[in-house]
């Protein structure tokens, strides 16, 4: 794919996200519309099954072929592919051989959105090269999905590899995410994540900006991480939450936290693009207290991020008895 020539106005580009209607992909499609009124970008219909070829295939040939196809269609987060078992193979696995396969015929740039799950657990800061031994099932499938993609364009796409990423629309998963909205329901919370636990918590619009110079503005291919860069423990965010008088009740589940330290290395990618992460840790989470109507905003999200915003916790209501 030519990009200087798209970038250079010559020819628009075509963009098909699989997953288009699910997290990451749906926040892209925003982004990327948002940003470019020349590129088209469009899902593939949530009602394709990707894992059977033969829809697939109907599907994709009544389309116009795209210049990339972006492969984030998946069965997301550890509990829900230990729910779905082998289906989590069908849709992970044989979905992506599908899209790839089908990506190819149609000559498009592929790229397929992993997670740094498949990494062996360590405490030690993680990089493309450090070793891949899934403990999870979620971890174990994204990476076959890599492995399938690489048999099929033989290094020649693109592999990006998400970490721990929260808010925005349709934040479903995010442990961020899970607390806050339990605890607006009145219901606790269970954790597996260790207090002490380091993480890379990355706001969503920081994936998508990234996402987008690795795909649109550069041509790359190999494997990326995409990290905050920006590591903070998970008490951090409960200490955020209290500063708002939010204390939600939670139950621990330390032994199942086979992660602990998860500190994951984005320089590789940094050393090609030139985006560089915005979102503090606090900035994020009171955009998340105000999207669910948990703060009254009294001024506009400050754009620098330097600091989070004064706004006010709006009164709870009490619990049923």
């Amino acid at each position: 794919m030519d990009v200087e020539k798209i970038k250079g106005g010559s020819k628009s580009m075509n963009i098909l996200v699989t997953g288009g209607y699910g997290y990451i992909g749906s926040n892209f499609i925003r982004h990327i519309r948002e940003t470019n009124k020349d590129i088209r970008i469009h899902p593939l219909s949530s009602n394709i099954d990707i894992a059977d070829f033969n829809e697939l295939h109907d599907m994709l040939s009544q389309l116009p072929n795209p210049d990339i196809v972006i492969h984030c269609a998946a069965l997301m987060s550890t509990p829900m592919c230990d729910a779905a078992e082998r289906y989590a193979i069908d849709v992970n696995v044989k979905g992506t051989y599908n899209v790839a396969s089908l990506a190819k015929k149609m000559k498009a740039k592929f790229v397929y959105i992993g997670s740094t799950s498949s990494y062996l657990p360590t405490n030690e800061i993680i990089t493309e090269e450090s070793k891949i031994v899934p403990e999870t099932l979620y971890g174990l499938t994204k990476y076959m999905g890599e492995q399938v993609t690489e048999n099929i364009f033989k290094g020649d796409a693109l592999i990006i590899r998400l970490c721990h990423v929260y808010g925005g629309e349709n934040d479903w998963y995010s442990a961020i995410n899970k607390i806050i909205s339990e605890d607006r329901n009145h219901r606790p919370s269970i954790i597996f994540i260790k207090p002490h636990a380091i993480r890379d918590w990355m706001h969503i619009e920081d994936c998508v900006n990234m996402m987008r110079e690795a795909i649109v503005d550069n041509d790359l291919k190999g494997v990326y991480n995409i990290s905050a860069g920006k590591p903070r423990p998970f008490k951090a965010i409960l200490s955020i939450l209290s500063s708002y008088h939010i204390h939600p009740k939670i139950y621990w589940k330390n032994e199942d936290d086979y992660m602990y330290h998860h500190v994951v290395s984005n320089q590789k990618l940094l050393s090609v693009i030139k985006y560089r992460t915005k979102w503090r840790l606090e900035t994020g989470i009171e955009q998340m207290l105000i999207s669910k109507g948990i703060l009254v905003n009294k001024a506009s999200i400050n754009k620098s991020n330097k600091k989070p915003v004064h706004s006010t916790l709006k009164k709870r209501g009490k619990k049923s008895s």
